[in-house]
């Protein structure tokens, strides 16, 4: 019986080893993948949960050149349901998709100005209610290559209705630290 309880917990120290190992490494992405917005002054709003890639026949995803194929496989996997995103920065603030969605809800207290023809009612509630944010990004959870060597993640950033992006980042692992390799642009407005 010794033996059984020596085996078990050995193997609860060994996931639970594998477990914070993974997280770290899945913060350690993350915080490459947002540290451009953590070093900007002006604040964004960070949705708590990652996003979906699409599906994984996506034609959005294709011609993606010198992205590492297993981790965009990989990627679409663990996007297949929202997981919860930590914080990262102060200039990162964390909101719910629905805290988002309702933002955008009311109309503005205000009128708006007239050189803010980019705006729409919606946006100018959004910016209203967060005043001196930026915009809204948003983040899958990495996908990983099998040999570990490649991260990616898919980042979606908008900041009124003709303003955003969608990029899908790969980063490179190098020593253990994550560095940026390359990015493709996947949409624009």
């Amino acid at each position: 019986m010794r033996n059984l309880n020596m085996y078990g917990v050995l193997f609860f120290v060994v996931f639970f080893a594998n477990s914070c190992t993974a997280a770290t490494e899945k913060n350690d992405v993350m915080r490459a993948a947002l540290n451009g917005y953590c070093k900007n002054k002006s604040q964004n709003v960070l949705q708590n949960t990652s996003i979906s890639l699409g599906g994984s026949d996506d034609s959005s995803f294709s011609n993606l050149h010198g992205i590492n194929s297993e981790a965009l496989a990989d990627a679409f996997v663990k996007n297949k349901t929202p997981s919860v995103i930590m914080p990262v920065c102060d200039q990162l603030v964390l909101l719910s998709e629905e805290e988002i969605r309702l933002a955008f809800k009311n109309k503005p207290n205000k009128p708006r100005e007239k050189n803010d023809f980019f705006l729409d009612d919606e946006w100018a509630s959004f910016y209203e209610k967060y005043p001196g944010v930026k915009g809204i990004v948003k983040v899958s959870q990495p996908g990983y290559s099998k040999d570990g060597l490649y991260a990616v993640i898919y980042t979606t950033s908008i900041c009124a209705p003709l303003c955003g992006y969608a990029f899908l980042t790969q980063y490179k692992n190098v020593d253990g630290k994550w560095v940026f390799d390359r990015r493709e642009l996947i949409a624009q407005s």
